[in-house]
């Protein structure tokens, strides 16, 4: 990871930030565009969304859940929690359309379009899907027409928002909106097995990681010593001397060039807790143990 890449980190409830609305309408628009730095956010979504980006790249994390969207990309969101990155590319900001709806919206669209509903197999909070050319046309219109969709009447709103979610249904099928069918939560230590299984190797603070388990920091740590028997920073710390290990030994890498992609920002950090770890240096793990033999060989 180069460290200009490396975001800021801040925390954001969505909509609930923009500006007020009345109750009477809960379908929202905004024009979304984000700072050059990266800016990684702890997001809870207190309603359902329509993400389409525009310029540059989106990065999500959540549960055992990770993508990256590039412009011209469109996802959907339920309620609940993600970690989201807005990248910049080639010098442009990152630029997005959001559309907000609630509960109501969506069962009444569902059922106007026959959209069945059942239980969802696995519990993640966006996905992603395909735009068409007709969806693009609306998009663009959206996002840089002269007319700001956030200033249309609540029943304008309500119109365009039915219109998003029509194209996106023609475009990708009713599998599109099974994001939106009653999930099988996962029990509490579950998730925290699969959010550490899958996001360990992502340079995720521990306050991150509370947030991806649904869990208070204090929470997380109590929970996190009952399943491992350690603290997260001690389960951390091994599963990176561990994965070092395996590219040392496996994959014949230098010392020089994983330690950073292992979670240490100096060589002489690394070199240190690794023969803490294991008696003797990268360099001297490494040359004392024979490459594996590749299949075919005698």
């Amino acid at each position: 990871m180069d460290s200009s890449d490396v975001p800021q980190i801040k925390v954001i409830t969505l909509p609930d930030i923009l500006r007020p609305e009345t109750p009477a309408c809960s379908v929202r628009f905004y024009r979304h565009q984000a700072a050059d730095a990266p800016v990684r956010s702890m997001i809870s979504f207190t309603a359902n969304a329509v993400s389409l980006v525009i310029c540059g790249r989106k990065r999500l994390q959540q549960g055992s859940h990770s993508l990256e969207l590039p412009a011209g990309g469109g996802l959907l969101f339920r309620r609940g929690q993600c970690l989201s990155t807005d990248i910049a590319v080639a010098g442009k900001p990152y630029r997005s359309l959001l559309a907000f709806f609630g509960d109501d919206e969506l069962t009444a669209f569902r059922k106007r379009y026959n959209v069945p509903a059942g239980t969802a197999r696995v519990r993640d909070d966006f996905a992603r899907f395909t735009i068409s050319p007709q969806l693009s046309a609306l998009r663009d219109v959206l996002a840089d027409g002269p007319v700001n969709p956030a200033d249309f009447s609540p029943a304008m709103r309500t119109v365009k928002l039915e219109e998003l979610l029509l194209l996106i249904l023609e475009a990708n099928g009713p599998a599109a909106f099974d994001l939106f069918n009653a999930p099988v939560a996962p029990a509490p230590d579950a998730r925290l097995r699969c959010v550490m299984d899958a996001h360990w190797q992502n340079g995720l603070s521990q306050e991150e990681l509370a947030f991806l388990c649904h869990m208070s920091l204090s929470t997380f740590k109590r929970r996190f010593q009952a399943v491992y028997d350690m603290s997260p920073g001690q389960w951390l710390h091994r599963r990176r001397l561990d994965y070092a290990a395996h590219l040392l030994k496996v994959e014949r890498r230098k010392a020089s060039d994983i330690y950073f992609d292992v979670g240490f920002a100096t060589l002489s950090s690394f070199t240190q807790s690794f023969k803490s770890h294991y008696g003797v240096t990268p360099k001297a793990y490494q040359t004392s143990i024979p490459s594996p033999r590749l299949r075919g060989e005698g």
